[in-house]
């Protein structure tokens, strides 16, 4: 991975060895992620006093704290000792915290930033180094890390730049779609089979953990195939364009795009002569400051809507990476699969199907000791062929 690399400015002795690397910062959905290096800061930046330096927001805090006080940061916006190697230190801090904005973002990238600082000072004499290390984290699926040019004076001056690639696959690991028993969606279905009996409802969750940073989702379309195949036919739409395309299909227009949850039901159905349904959704994720434009008001007669109406434009960087018009990444479609069955309730369904499984498990456990049982024998009557 790329790190932030620190070069000194010139003008110091020409004696002076390049000084080494101080700090080093990714990011990725978590947030940020910021090293500094004991044995760097003992050689080459003495001046650095590591419990008052903090994170505290994009501006430099212009107050001057008293030389030799520790900073009263939340513990996550200040260093403390690496557990797992004590010549350096870590800060880690989610975009909620710290005082982390993004009023910098544009309509291709979310970009979140913070500053690294401190600024010591005794009545009017300086101190300690005096620290201004600004970074940033965009947000879609080219993420980067980047350093604007800083301040450390103290011993060495300090420039900082270079950049950090997230995954690209970060959103696809904080998204997710359930299924419940319950119209309350308390009673989550367990085991590797959603069961649902015959013409009972779906309680279908979609769900983003939003845990370090505030965003939301909209449902904007979902279908139902006869095979695991997103793309197969025949194919039966039930959500598009944000809405529902039937009338028993039930959203709440309200929190759909509004929260980190979506959630939608209708009535279970079934392909002739089949017993599964493949359910697809597509989502897109919105800033939790632009519901005004993220939620969407359905027509109560649940016709369709021209495909402009409500879903958004993507674009396909060079890379071959998607990113909605918000900058944010356009997530891979959620796939389920869903059993209809016959009987009466969804908990009866379950255990049958728990059954179901366990028998499977226990015959190919007794196909398995067949065959060693065969092995034997075959030994056995080759050993009574040479006698």
């Amino acid at each position: 991975m790329k790190l932030f690399k620190f070069f000194s400015v010139a003008g110091f002795a020409a004696a002076q060895s390049s000084p080494c690397t101080l700090i080093t910062a990714t990011c990725d959905h978590e947030g940020f992620h910021v090293v500094l290096s004991d044995t760097c800061r003992s050689t080459d930046y003495s001046g650095v006093t590591v419990n008052e330096v903090y994170a505290s927001g994009w501006t430099q805090n212009s107050t001057l704290p008293v030389y030799g006080a520790p900073s009263e940061a939340p513990s996550m916006c200040r260093f403390s000792v690496d557990p797992a190697e004590s010549t350096q230190y870590l800060m880690d801090f989610s975009f909620l915290e710290c005082g982390t904005d993004y009023p910098d973002s544009t309509s291709t990238d979310l970009v979140y930033r913070n500053t690294i600082q401190a600024n010591e000072y005794y009545s009017d004499m300086l101190m300690g180094a005096k620290i201004r290390y600004m970074i940033t984290c965009t947000g879609d699926r080219v993420a980067e890390v980047t350093s604007q040019t800083g301040d450390i004076t103290a011993e060495t001056e300090l420039v900082t730049t270079d950049n950090q690639n997230k995954p690209a696959s970060w959103v696809d690991n904080i998204i997710s779609m359930k299924f419940y028993n319950d119209a309350g969606y308390s009673a989550e279905m367990s085991g590797s089979t959603n069961v649902v009996p015959f013409g009972h409802n779906v309680y279908t969750s979609i769900e983003l953990d939003n845990t370090w940073a505030d965003i939301n989702v909209r449902t904007t379309k979902c279908w139902a195939t006869e095979s695991s195949d997103s793309a197969s036919s025949p194919s039966f739409t039930i959500f598009e364009n944000s809405c529902p395309t039937l009338q028993w299909v039930n959203v709440d227009d309200s929190t759909n795009g509004a929260s980190e949850i979506s959630r939608f039901d209708f009535r279970s159905f079934r392909y002739p002569g089949s017993n599964q349904i493949h359910l697809h959704c597509e989502v897109y994720i919105c800033h939790d400051d632009a519901t005004d434009v993220c939620t969407v008001t359905c027509p109560s007669s649940r016709r369709r809507r021209r495909q402009a109406d409500f879903d958004s434009d993507l674009t396909t960087l060079a890379n071959g990476t998607i990113i909605q018009d918000n900058g944010l990444p356009a997530p891979k479609i959620l796939s389920a699969t869903i059993d209809v069955t016959d009987l009466e309730t969804p908990v009866e369904a379950q255990r049958v199907q728990n059954k179901v499984d366990r028998l499977s498990e226990l015959l190919g456990t007794t196909r398995s000791e067949f065959s060693k049982l065969a092995r034997v024998i075959k030994k056995l009557q080759s050993d009574v062929n040479t006698l």
